[in-house]
């Protein structure tokens, strides 16, 4: 029984055990699944967000710094009208090394390369040039008249009024100039001396980072990039086949002057674009809508593949933490593991005692061929014996095994000796007659039969000698006397 049990048991540890492995796989394909979904978006979303605080960092500097050394500029000039008069842009470049910018460091000098007069500063493109050192330099049809209508313009002498080669005015005609405008005065300084010191960013991510100053229409109006930029930021996804609806949402972001980052496609490489505005005071107060001025923005552009790098300890925690909860996992349903099979233990215990407290059910044929036999008895007997006919078993009280067999048609109860690999059992029946064959009901009397027998030997026989005693003595006089049957043999 013992035996059985544990079988038992065992076929139903496994099938614990195979339940509890399908439903690890599955919270591990959900959490697999959670940590792409977490990732994609989480922590994209942080990574966007680190990249625009750098950007908005160099921004918020550029702004301050740009607004600051405007108005040193216009200072300096009502300062020299006033002691000069008419004579003031003479005397400007006459001192033009007492009239410098100052970076974002503090030992950081850029002095003016060139203060110039702009003429018809109000007229048409066509009537506006730039006067130095009595030089005319007409503007070229092609210059947005916005940078005229701007306090703070970008351009190249090339690109502005045609110069091909170095001269007194300009010593890099295609190098790009950041130039400062007052109401009819102009002062440049290249934009490199200018913007290098400011975009430092004090992080291995912004380090990383190509920096660029762009128009309100994606123009690249400046970047500190190695390699010849092209005209429009958005060229550069549209060149590696991007999605052009992605494409015009950045570019109305940009035209719109919004703040944000915005993953792109750069040389045929993933990356991140942010952009944010620099203030309206510096481009005329207004965005280009209302046709003044025209809008700058500061923009960085990081590769994905330094954004992962940089951001790898992100990547570990994550995964630390997904590694954590699968442990953790693992022992909670360890822990059920265990509390389940003792429960089943516990379960499957009380099972097999009601399952064994029940009869014994047998049906046979006439002549005596096990048709059926209840759960219990198949348990115990016939599984582990292939008992197929009860000409298998023994009786008690009959010698004979067809006498014992003519009494079970006869519906007499018998004791039946079912023949086991340890002990045989005692089994008493009752028979009844059951959709044309015979029921047997019985109990396992083995325990009874055997204690009586014990006490029928203690009661009839010493205990030293083994001999009878009187009270058989006794038992068998009464017998003699009280049975006329036996007194007439006598």
């Amino acid at each position: 029984m013992f035996f059985m049990k544990e079988k038992i048991l065992k076929k139903y540890t496994i099938k614990v055990g195979l339940i509890f492995i399908m439903l690890y796989m599955i919270i591990a394909g959900l959490l697999y699944g959670f940590y792409i979904l977490f990732y994609n978006n989480y922590v994209d979303q942080q990574t966007q967000g680190t990249l625009k605080q750098i950007n908005d960092a160099s921004a918020t500097g550029i702004d301050a710094d740009l607004l600051n050394q405007r108005n040193i500029f216009l200072t300096q000039i009502d300062s020299f009208k006033y002691q000069y008069g008419s004579n003031y842009i003479e005397q400007l470049n006459a001192s033009i090394e007492l009239i410098s910018f100052h970076g974002s460091e503090k030992d950081v000098v850029h002095n003016f390369e060139l203060i110039g007069e702009i003429t018809s500063h109000t007229g048409a493109v066509l009537d506006r040039a730039l006067v130095i050192n009595n030089i005319t330099l007409p503007y070229e049809q092609s210059i947005f008249k916005e940078e005229f209508d701007s306090n703070i313009a970008i351009y190249s002498p090339k690109d502005a009024f045609g110069l091909e080669k170095a001269s007194s005015c300009f010593l890099y005609p295609e190098e790009k100039y950041l130039f400062i405008i007052g109401e009819n005065e102009i002062a440049a300084v290249r934009a490199k001396d200018y913007f290098s010191p400011l975009i430092v960013s004090g992080s291995k991510l912004g380090e990383s980072s190509i920096f660029f100053i762009i128009a309100d229409d994606g123009q690249i109006l400046f970047s500190n990039a190695n390699f010849d930029t092209l005209k429009y930021i958005y060229d550069y996804p549209r060149n590696d086949g991007y999605l052009e609806a992605d494409i015009q949402v950045i570019i109305s972001k940009i035209h719109d002057l919004e703040t944000g980052t915005s993953p792109i496609s750069f040389l045929k490489e993933k990356a991140f674009l942010t952009y944010r505005p620099l203030s309206n005071l510096l481009f005329g107060g207004a965005s280009t809508y209302n046709g003044i001025g025209r809008g700058l923005v500061v923009s960085r552009l990081f590769l994905r593949k330094n954004v992962e790098s940089a951001e790898v300890f992100v990547s570990f925690s994550l995964i630390g933490v997904l590694i954590i909860s699968a442990l953790a996992f693992i022992g909670v349903t360890m822990i059920l593991y265990r509390l389940l099979v003792g429960k089943n233990d516990d379960i499957e215990t009380s099972r097999l005692t009601i399952q064994y407290s029940k009869p014994f059910v047998v049906k046979i044929s006439a002549n005596g061929k096990i048709k059926w036999v209840n759960k219990k008895f198949d348990i115990i007997y016939r599984k582990s014996l292939a008992l197929e006919n009860i000409r298998e078993w023994g009786f008690l009280g009959y010698d004979d095994k067809e006498l014992a067999i003519e009494d079970i048609k006869k519906q007499k109860p018998v004791t039946a000796i079912i023949p086991r690999a340890e002990e045989n059992t005692l089994i008493r029946f009752i028979i009844i007659r059951f959709q044309g064959g015979l029921l047997l009901i019985g109990e396992d009397v083995t325990g009874t039969i055997s204690s009586g027998e014990v006490n029928k030997n203690l009661a009839f026989y010493n205990k030293v000698t083994g001999l009878p005693n009187i009270n058989l003595l006794n038992k068998n006089l009464l017998e003699i006397f009280n049975t006329k049957e036996k007194l007439a043999n006598n």
